[in-house]
């Protein structure tokens, strides 16, 4: 078994369980994100569309505006992630359709 192989706590790997954590965790993260899914045209395309989404945010919060200053449920989501490379968003978007 590779590093990349490992599972965590059921999800497929450590990123993509702490993704969902932040995510379903946080109410109006949560529902952001399904409103965001849910404006796609085909559950085909939630996993994709959540990437999207939580990419855009992460690069908000990491070059934010002058003067103003990015949520801390952001920043702590972004630390404990790591790496969003490694993060299986289909299975993070499943997920978060059956919370």
């Amino acid at each position: 078994m590779t590093h990349l192989d490992e599972q965590h706590n059921g999800w497929p790997n450590k990123e993509s369980w702490y993704l969902g954590l932040h995510l379903m965790n946080d109410q109006e993260l949560c529902q952001a994100a399904l409103d965001v899914m849910r404006s796609s045209s085909s559950e085909d395309f939630y996993g994709d569309v959540l990437r999207e989404w939580v990419v855009d945010m992460v690069a908000e919060a990491l070059n934010p505006y002058p003067g103003e200053q990015a949520p801390q449920v952001i920043l702590s989501m972004i630390s404990d992630v790591g790496s969003f490379w490694r993060v299986d968003w289909d299975h993070v978007a499943s997920k978060l359709v059956e919370s």
